[in-house]
């Protein structure tokens, strides 16, 4: 009896061991044989993202959002999936619905300043990175970060003081260091 039983359980081991022969036939598997599975969706979403397929991993996180809206994570991932794509729009809408349900995530809003401000939009980017320094005062990239984006809003003397700052907090960090020339050079200053 036990030796026919350890060959039942051998056969079922291989014909699960089939179906898992990699990542992608795992979660389609479990997605095929369940339902409104968001802790599958969002996992599938990940994997995906984290191997930069990101057109293929928004369905997930999609689906994942339609199950559980407010999924923190799985909104930022889309942000970023869809970022990544080259659509900056879709992914601000989804930034900014990843800072209502957690505002003082400074990492969210940094995503989401420094796309503003990559798209032209510097008075609320500055105002995502100004939030994102209140949360973290003593961040050099913080710091560098606002910065480089007043710098890149044509207020270089504005920036200098953030960009100076970074550079006490973390010396010869090299964005705070380029952006530092720059806007001194844009006011024919010398640097310090």
């Amino acid at each position: 009896m036990t030796a026919v039983t350890l060959v039942l359980l051998a056969l079922a081991t291989a014909v699960q061991a089939s179906r898992w022969r990699d990542t992608d036939t795992l979660f389609e598997h479990t997605l095929s044989v369940t339902t409104d599975n968001l802790v599958v969706e969002y996992n599938y979403g990940y994997d995906l993202m984290q191997r930069a397929e990101y057109g293929r991993a928004i369905p997930h996180f999609a689906e994942a959002l339609r199950i559980e809206p407010r999924f923190f994570a799985a909104l930022v991932y889309m942000g970023l999936s869809l970022e990544k794509q080259g659509e900056p729009q879709d992914a601000i809408a989804f930034y900014d619905r990843a800072v209502a349900v957690d505002p003082n995530n400074a990492g969210v809003r940094t995503n989401l300043g420094l796309l503003l401000a990559r798209e032209g939009r510097f008075s609320e980017a500055t105002a995502q990175l100004n939030e994102v320094l209140r949360l973290t005062p003593n961040s050099a990239e913080a710091h560098s970060n606002l910065g480089g984006v007043l710098l890149m809003a044509g207020q270089p003397e504005q920036s200098i003081p953030h960009l100076r700052t970074a550079l006490r907090l973390k010396p010869g960090l090299g964005a705070a260091e380029d952006n530092l020339k720059r806007a001194q050079g844009a006011l024919g200053a010398h640097p310090n």
